[in-house]
């Protein structure tokens, strides 16, 4: 495609290229960089800046675009809000793909990923052709391709739509983390629905305060939604154009094995807990929103038996184990409430918390697992560039009874199980389905999954 194409729409304040030079495609990691790319750079710092800009050219990339003024020996473009103007040439770059689609982001701190799959399930069981974005990769058809990131980065995530496209998908449910959304990777698109679940602690250490965290949740409706969907618990933070979920008037029977809709529609859930019956209404509202049959919401739901790492469940001994996602103290409560309701037994809870990450909520976890357990193993997760051991003692620091420290998380989950007797539940909280351990910045093999097969093939 031909440069000026590409930048069509967007703010050009200085160019030294040719604009009718074409282009083979656009990213902004350097290390990614192929022959006939345009890169962009997101440093804020100009040595970096000029840095990542040389070391793209070099790989054979005809035209970087900065914030910064570059050398008159270099092919650039200079440009006032590098990142919206990232995510308009990758839009245009693909041929405005997303734009024939029909986009449902779905934000909030927990029960995204549920959410996502209870309305593909819906959507599928109303014989539309869907695909989902998100924590478990891009989904459609036979496909299923590793994402490292929730939301993918706007170059990523442009050509996704564009190959769903090709593959004839006509509804795309996406996760919209809060990074993404306030970095700009999803300027540009228009939503046929948007979904919040819920807002409470996470990411801290990025966005300083709770009220710099909500504020880059809400700048997604500065895009164009059709459908606005929004937890009743958040409905100070929306005054007019939403629809509200999980109000009085949504019943929950006993032990949340059902839900009732407008007091005459029993829907069963095989996925235990309010949390799931909440993302379960969301996904209900949404559809209802978009016009799909009754008969066919009720069949998505009840159809969705697990989504992957989120509260799956094994067996062993009559012990019940449980691989759940949740990271942070909202989501770990709301599991181990769940479990409570449902176990007669002692509570096992294996945790830790991520490193390089929000700190403040460290204690929280603590306190939140050893109220709500009988015993809690305290261990690593993504220690990261962190000192794990760090880590734990900043977690037991609100730790409130009994409880073990083991680092290797493999070591602790096996303790954890083979202290477990019959009737009693182990809850194994933080990484869900990752395949990856990330230690001293490396990420090595690693599941939890795997760990509690070793010992139920045994």
């Amino acid at each position: 495609m031909e440069i000026k194409d590409i930048f069509f729409d967007s703010e050009i304040i200085v160019s030294n290229t040719n604009l009718n030079g074409n282009a083979k495609g656009i990213k902004c990691d350097s290390r990614k960089v192929e022959k006939g790319d345009i890169f962009f750079s997101f440093s804020k710092q100009k040595e970096q800046n000029l840095m990542f800009c040389e070391k793209s050219l070099k790989k054979g990339a005809i035209c970087v675009v900065s914030e910064f003024n570059m050398p008159n020996h270099m092919p650039f473009i200079m440009t006032n809000n590098i990142r919206k103007n990232f995510a308009l040439a990758c839009k245009n770059f693909y041929k405005k793909a997303c734009d024939k689609l029909k986009i449902i982001a779905v934000t909030g701190t927990n029960g995204k990923t549920t959410t996502t799959y209870f309305l593909k399930s819906i959507l599928t069981s109303a014989y539309k052709n869907c695909g989902i974005i998100g924590t478990n990769g891009a989904i459609w058809n036979d496909k299923n391709i590793n994402t490292e990131m929730t939301t993918p980065d706007s170059d990523e995530l442009h050509k996704i739509f564009s190959e769903m496209l090709n593959d004839k998908i006509e509804y795309v449910i996406m996760e919209a983390s809060a990074h993404a959304i306030y970095l700009d990777k999803l300027y540009g698109l228009n939503f046929e629905g948007v979904i919040f679940t819920n807002i409470s602690q996470d990411h801290l250490d990025y966005f300083a305060n709770m009220k710099n965290y909500v504020n880059a949740k809400l700048k997604i409706l500065n895009n164009e939604i059709k459908y606005l969907v929004v937890n009743n618990s958040l409905k100070n933070l929306f005054k007019e154009n939403a629809y509200f979920y999980g109000t009085k008037s949504d019943m929950y029977l006993p032990h949340e094995e059902a839900v009732l809709v407008n007091s005459k529609d029993k829907i069963y859930l095989n996925m235990k807990g309010r949390h799931n019956a909440e993302n379960a209404f969301a996904a209900i509202k949404m559809a209802e929103l978009l016009n799909i049959d009754k008969t066919y919401i009720i069949k998505g739901i009840e159809n969705l038996k697990e989504v992957p790492g989120r509260f799956n469940e094994f067996n062993y001994n009559n012990i019940k184990i449980i691989c759940d996602y949740a990271h942070t103290p909202d989501a770990l409560e709301k599991v181990l409430l769940s479990i409570k309701e449902s176990s007669s037994g002692k509570i096992i809870t294996v945790f830790g918390c991520g490193g390089d990450r929000d700190r403040l909520k460290r204690p929280i976890m603590g306190k939140v697992a050893s109220k709500l357990s009988d015993i809690c193993v305290i261990t690593s997760d993504n220690p990261r560039s962190e000192n794990p051991l760090k880590i734990i003692e900043e977690i037991s620091e609100g730790v409130q009874g009994n409880y073990i420290i083991e680092e290797n998380r493999k070591k602790a989950i096996f303790l954890a199980i083979h202290m477990a007797a019959e009737g009693d539940c182990v809850l194994i909280a933080g990484k869900g389905c990752e395949n990856y351990q990330e230690i001293n910045s490396i990420k090595y093999p690693y599941s939890d999954y795997k760990c509690i097969e070793e010992i139920i093939c045994k």
